[in-house]
């Protein structure tokens, strides 16, 4: 085990593997670990709390961490290559980039083209009609905003299949009849998205 000259950072060593590690104190109770690309972990510590603790701690999950590095990694290495200098992924297709002015534009418009040619089944389903929108977001792949009855998808979901961008505007749309994650508004989207689990998955590894 390495360890650098000050207590915020360290080095663990999990087999062959090297993690460079983060810590940063918080007024909390609990300690977090949160696994970043090219095997970084940042740690939120409780106050008072040792970095020998932290790092004796780290070691218990030793089989935890070398699965979800692997895991995290290898879903930043996919996702860096939806955009390179010569072509971009629609939709789960390889095109070349020369036929695109704009990207993100291109996304944008790509996406919303078709969240409208899908709309019509799921207003019907539901018997709503809400305001579709594209836009960049982080940590989601989309937002119902159910008192103004409108949906908002990722702009990353043009890159994913067009069955992953079904599930997400299925999920959206059964919000507009069931704002929470209950029993009801999984029986909505079991109807709307017959294979929304298999999406779900998906989507956490992709």
């Amino acid at each position: 085990m390495k360890k650098d000259k000050t207590l915020e950072t360290f080095k663990i060593d999990v087999g062959s593997t090297s993690f460079s590690c983060v810590i940063k104190d918080m007024p909390t109770k609990n300690l977090n670990v949160r696994i970043k690309p090219n095997f970084i972990i940042h740690i939120s510590k409780p106050r008072g709390m040792r970095v020998s603790e932290v790092e004796a701690f780290l070691m218990q999950k030793q089989q935890w961490l070398l699965k979800s590095a692997h895991s995290i990694n290898k879903t930043y290495t996919r996702r860096s290559s939806y955009i390179t200098l010569t072509t971009v992924v629609i939709f789960d297709e390889e095109i070349e980039r020369h036929q695109i002015n704009d990207v993100n534009k291109y996304l944008e418009q790509s996406l919303l083209e078709y969240m409208h040619e899908r709309r019509t089944y799921y207003d019907n389903c539901v018997k709503e009609s809400p305001s579709l929108s594209v836009k960049v977001m982080r940590g989601k792949w989309g937002l119902c905003k159910v008192k103004e009855r409108s949906i908002v998808l990722n702009r990353k979901l043009a890159h994913y299949p067009k069955g992953a961008v079904d599930y997400v505007l299925a999920h959206e749309y059964a919000h507009l009849l069931v704002a929470n994650h209950s029993a009801a508004f999984y029986k909505v989207l079991q109807k709307l998205c017959p294979n929304y689990k298999y999406w779900i998955q998906y989507l956490s590894e992709n």
